[in-house]
């Protein structure tokens, strides 16, 4: 799929004008994101629109926000999100991704709030929380003609083995529609993220621990006779297993 990319600031017209005419560009930008003669106010650098090779013959009427599993500034994406919408009315569907039951109920009160925080007279927003392992499918179950894909620009998944990519590009080739790509936004670690840190981490203490204690009771054992070396090392077993409990009550 070929797409024009058209990063917005005060003179994108101007430097796309070699790509497409300035007319044209204007019309197809003035129908996927109504309102478009004010949006350069709202822009920020970094923000990207990705069209498709064919231009959606239906008026853009709701945007389907992607949201990432990691920690967000919600007010901040909250408010872009309102500011492209509220010119022409627009609906919003915030929609994440999240496989594991038991970081649903979180998941799910993240979307709820940002919703909330959307909603206003002039704007309807609703959440919805897929349990499909990929975008691709969770998407394929709720776009509808007239839908704009909002994404942030650096919300990135796996491609191609240790490879990542961004996700808003991979959806404008996959699912062949526009996608506006925010920017300005960072993306904190995924609570899956943070597990597999911590048990990383948690391994790693472990192992050095054990490593640590075998070596201290090969010292008790050369350098002492018993009782003492047998006391010795009953005392070392015991802060071992407790060091090692402490670590597992980390991890929980």
């Amino acid at each position: 799929m070929k797409s024009t990319t058209l990063h917005i600031t005060s003179n994108t017209a101007d430097a796309s004008a070699n790509i497409v005419g300035r007319s044209d560009l204007r019309t197809n930008i003035q129908a996927l994101l109504p309102g478009y003669s004010t949006l350069a106010e709202i822009a920020q650098s970094g923000d990207t629109l990705i069209f498709p090779s064919r231009m959606p013959t239906t008026p853009t009427r709701r945007l389907v926000v992607i949201v990432p599993q990691g920690e967000i500034d919600a007010d901040a994406l909250a408010r872009r999100v309102w500011q492209l919408a509220c010119r022409a009315g627009l609906h919003i569907l915030y929609v994440m991704v999240e496989p594991n039951d038991l970081r649903i109920a979180y998941q799910r009160r993240r979307l709820s709030e940002l919703a909330s925080m959307t909603t206003s007279k002039e704007v309807r927003a609703r959440a919805n929380m897929s349990t499909e392992k990929s975008w691709s499918q969770a998407l394929a179950k709720i776009l509808y003609p007239g839908d704009l894909i909002i994404c942030l620009a650096n919300h990135k998944i796996p491609n191609h083995l240790l490879l990542r990519r961004a996700l808003g590009e991979e959806l404008a080739e996959s699912r062949h529609v526009p996608v506006y790509l925010i920017g300005g936004l960072k993306i904190g670690l995924a609570p899956r993220q943070i597990e597999w840190i911590k048990d990383v981490q948690a391994w790693t203490a472990s192992g050095f621990i054990v490593a640590i204690f075998l070596a201290l009771q090969a010292v008790i054992v050369r350098s002492t006779i018993a009782p003492v070396s047998t006391i010795l090392i009953c005392l070392s077993l015991l802060v071992e297993i407790f060091s090692l409990w402490k670590i597992n009550e980390w991890i929980d």
